[in-house]
């Protein structure tokens, strides 16, 4: 009896429908990536074994799945050599995405303009144990960005996390930490010098407790005095902002920490100013086991289902001084999207999309998106169209059966009644699908066309010619704007960034490109994706001029434009525009009964001009405001 064949522990099958969620995952994630000014990256699936191996510690190096050379191996080889396979192999699968793509910034770095936004969405291998929610093969959607020592880097990092699991509606929490805070912590229990021990142990506190940890920090020397004094800071509890104040009181002796510290709270601050509805958490006892780490380190977890870090990632500020390019910091983040998918099975999250309807070529998610303009009625002629072609392709085994019946008799005929007469050579349950002329036994002729059907086919291909006109002209005129799209959108995210302190309302960044790119940036080399000192000062300006406003965060709700806050130290409250507030009209334009975006956009005003508000209050007194 043949075996029955297998694959791998800790890889899997996808059928066809499993494919389809994860590619609404990648599709999703990409689109993000995108929006950020991201772009696309490929690195080989092996790479040489000098490139990947001490770049993910002790522990790390073990999991990595070595590739034998080809040819005899072992030739000229004794047994010590064999058994260490130090040269045998000489070329290993990847463990991660981050360190190919510091290996490839390295080798192409006179074809790269920094700082470098790259992301990559490709498997990766790890020779672990198989376990619920841990494979061996599994695929990683990295995002990093290189060249830069800019803390807004992590806060965009922040942002990206929020965007993609809103758009997947799972509801996480980001953990972070830093590494300098860790060797702050080190540094005061005094062992400095052991601070790779001490993280790898306390990485492995949510697994295996806090016991086992303090046992294995006994095992790689670290004294009871020291994990006594290590075991009150993991467990500091309260907010962001009162674990800080604890550590700089802890650690403040420490050069390094502090300076972690303080990045902590610049992060901190950037994200609540920005308004990302992320809940963030201060975690010391987040390690992430990766030796290359340096900084800001960052975690994420599903609340509502059990399983490990969806996500993860943090900055390195020297990996590719490893390979000869020093002083090159980058920061990154991973998304797990096997976990991912995971999660989105066990919660059902995934989108629910109709089958195509008998016929049709089109479900009803692809009529929906492409309603939109001429190419919804050509995607709604061409559904009609298929589904005709599809009733008639059974015409010629219908020939057949008539044929056999010997008779050939319309099914409008009164005589014969609004079906066939059943023949032997008919298949049962066959029914006639077109109409048929009478005509001489044995002999099949089709009646004459239908009027009706040749007229909707003329309107059908006149709507088509129609929408191909309308849609090659609508595609014409914003070209300028997809063309610069993708080169110009990195200048317009850094932008917007710094226009957030300036009182920006309910601007969003599709809305900085859709507005601003052609007017405020047609001027800028369209070969560069970043901006000069200069450039960047001449579209901050130009933007806030267009782009200021009061201050004031609403939403329109019943048809009423409704204050839900302000901006600190802005003009909105500084007037004492309170939360509740009902703004009705703008510069003598009532905002009754007009869309979201038509309301806002009298707030904005100009910079150095002034904005008359009418305001009903909460206690329905009315007051009138100019700011």
């Amino acid at each position: 009896m043949a075996q029955k064949p297998s694959i791998p522990k800790g890889t899997r099958d996808f059928s066809p429908a499993e494919t389809m969620r994860r590619g609404y995952i990648f599709d999703t994630v990409k689109s993000v990536f995108r929006l950020f000014g991201y772009a696309p990256l490929e690195t080989p699936s092996m790479e040489n074994l000098s490139t990947l191996l001490g770049k993910y510690g002790d522990e790390g190096d073990k999991l990595l799945f070595k590739i034998l050379n080809s040819g005899d191996y072992s030739a000229g080889l004794d047994a010590e050599e064999l058994r260490t396979a130090s040269k045998i192999c000489e070329k290993g699968l990847r463990y991660d995405l981050t360190v190919p793509f510091a290996r490839y910034v390295v080798q192409h770095q006179s074809e790269i303009a920094f700082p470098f936004k790259r992301y990559q969405i490709q498997p990766v291998w790890r020779a672990d144990r198989p376990q619920k929610g841990r494979y061996r093969e599994f695929y990683q959607c990295d995002v990093d960005v290189i060249g830069s020592h800019s803390l807004l880097s992590e806060v965009e990092l922040i942002d990206i996390v929020r965007r993609v699991f809103d758009k997947l509606r799972i509801s996480v929490t980001l953990k972070m930490n830093n590494r300098k805070i860790l060797y702050g912590i080190a540094q005061t229990i005094g062992h400095a010098d052991k601070m790779i021990d001490i993280t790898v142990a306390i990485d492995k506190l949510d697994k295996i407790g806090i016991d086992n940890v303090k046992c294995e920090l006994r095992e790689r020397g670290i004294g009871d005095e020291a994990i006594a004094a290590l075991e009150p800071i993991l467990e500091l509890s309260g907010d962001n902002n009162a674990k800080l104040a604890c550590l700089r009181e802890i650690i403040g002796s420490s050069e390094t920490g502090m300076a972690g510290v303080e990045e902590m709270q610049t992060i901190f601050d950037h994200a609540e100013r920005l308004g990302i509805g992320l809940p963030i958490e201060l975690d010391l006892s987040l390690a992430r086991g990766l030796n290359y780490y340096t900084g800001a380190i960052f975690e994420v977890k599903a609340n509502d289902f059990q399983i490990g870090s969806i996500c993860g990632g943090g900055r390195y500020d020297d990996l590719t001084g490893i390979f000869g390019m020093p002083g090159m910091s980058g920061v990154g983040i991973s998304f797990g999207a096997d976990r991912i998918y995971d999660v989105m099975t066990g919660l059902n999250l995934f989108p629910t999309r109709p089958l195509p309807r008998r016929g049709g070529l089109l479900d009803a998610r692809h009529v929906r998106q492409s309603r939109r303009g001429g190419a919804g009625r050509i995607a709604r002629t061409a559904g009609r169209v298929a589904r005709r072609r599809h009733r008639c392709r059974d015409i010629p085994r219908q020939r057949q059966d008539e044929k056999a019946d010997g008779v050939c008799q319309s099914p409008r005929d009164t005589a014969g009644g609004h079906h066939r007469i059943a023949g032997a050579g008919r298949a049962r349950g066959d029914t006639q699908r077109h109409a048929l002329g009478r005509t001489a036994q044995g002999a099949v002729r089709p009646s004459r066309r239908n009027p009706r059907r040749l007229m909707k086919r003329a309107l059908c291909i006149a709507l088509c010619v129609l929408s191909l006109t309308e849609s090659s002209a609508a595609l014409e005129q914003p070209k300028s704007v997809k063309k610069r799209d993708i080169e110009q959108i990195q200048k317009l995210n850094v932008v917007y960034r710094q226009l957030l302190d300036k009182y920006v309302d309910e601007i969003s960044l599709d809305s900085l490109v859709e507005h601003a790119i052609v007017g405020t940036l047609s001027q800028l080399d369209p070969h560069s994706v970043y901006l000069t000192a200069d450039e960047m000062k001449a579209a901050r300006e130009s933007l806030e001029n267009r782009f200021v406003g009061i201050g004031v965060r609403c939403r329109m709700l019943r048809d009423t434009l409704i204050v839900f806050g302000t901006t600190d130290g802005s003009p909105a409250q500084k007037a004492g525009i309170a939360t509740g507030d009902r703004i009705v009209e703008a510069d003598g334009k009532s905002l009754v009964g007009l869309s979201s975006a038509q309301a806002v956009e009298p707030l904005r005003g100009k910079h150095g001009s002034k904005v008359r508000l009418s305001i009903v209050r909460g206690d329905r007194s009315t007051d009138r405001l100019e700011l």
